[in-house]
Protein backbone atom coordinates (compact mmCIF):
# COMPACT_ATOMS: atom_id res chain seq x y z
CA UNK A 1 0.00 0.00 0.00
CA UNK A 2 0.91 3.45 -1.08
CA UNK A 3 -0.04 6.82 -0.27
CA UNK A 4 -0.02 8.86 -3.42
CA UNK A 5 -1.70 12.04 -1.88
CA UNK A 6 -1.34 14.12 1.38
CA UNK A 7 1.03 12.07 3.24
CA UNK A 8 3.30 11.06 0.31
CA UNK A 9 5.74 8.37 0.87
CA UNK A 10 4.11 6.22 3.46
CA UNK A 11 4.44 2.70 2.43
CA UNK A 12 2.49 -0.49 4.50
CA UNK A 13 2.53 -4.64 3.78
CA UNK A 14 -0.86 -5.84 4.14
CA UNK A 15 0.44 -9.40 5.67
CA UNK A 16 -0.93 -12.78 3.16
CA UNK A 17 -2.74 -14.04 6.07
CA UNK A 18 -4.99 -11.98 6.70
CA UNK A 19 -6.74 -10.88 10.07
CA UNK A 20 -10.04 -9.35 8.15
CA UNK A 21 -11.94 -10.80 5.07
CA UNK A 22 -11.97 -7.31 3.47
CA UNK A 23 -10.06 -3.99 3.61
CA UNK A 24 -11.17 -0.85 2.98
CA UNK A 25 -8.40 1.59 0.18
CA UNK A 26 -9.55 5.22 -0.28
CA UNK A 27 -8.80 7.08 -2.90
CA UNK A 28 -5.39 8.50 -1.39
CA UNK A 29 -3.81 5.01 -1.69
CA UNK A 30 -2.46 2.45 -3.82
CA UNK A 31 -2.32 -0.91 -3.92
CA UNK A 32 0.10 -2.99 -5.72
CA UNK A 33 0.34 -6.92 -5.50
CA UNK A 34 4.13 -8.50 -6.07
CA UNK A 35 4.30 -11.91 -7.57
CA UNK A 36 6.82 -13.78 -4.81
CA UNK A 37 8.16 -16.01 -7.17
CA UNK A 38 9.81 -13.08 -9.42
CA UNK A 39 9.86 -10.11 -6.06
CA UNK A 40 10.56 -10.21 -2.44
CA UNK A 41 7.51 -8.02 -0.53
CA UNK A 42 9.39 -7.38 2.49
CA UNK A 43 12.15 -5.77 -0.20
CA UNK A 44 10.24 -3.10 -1.51
CA UNK A 45 9.05 -2.12 1.83
CA UNK A 46 11.92 -1.52 3.03
CA UNK A 47 13.47 0.09 -0.08
CA UNK A 48 10.72 2.66 -0.31
CA UNK A 49 10.86 3.43 3.40
CA UNK A 50 14.12 4.19 2.69
CA UNK A 51 16.00 7.55 2.11
CA UNK A 52 17.13 6.04 -1.08
CA UNK A 53 13.77 4.89 -1.85
CA UNK A 54 11.59 7.77 -1.03
CA UNK A 55 14.23 10.03 -3.48
CA UNK A 56 12.55 7.62 -6.37
CA UNK A 57 8.89 7.70 -5.18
Amino acid sequence: MFTHRGAIGQVSVVPRRLGYSRYVIDSSQLRSRLDPARALPEFYHYWFRSEAGRRRF
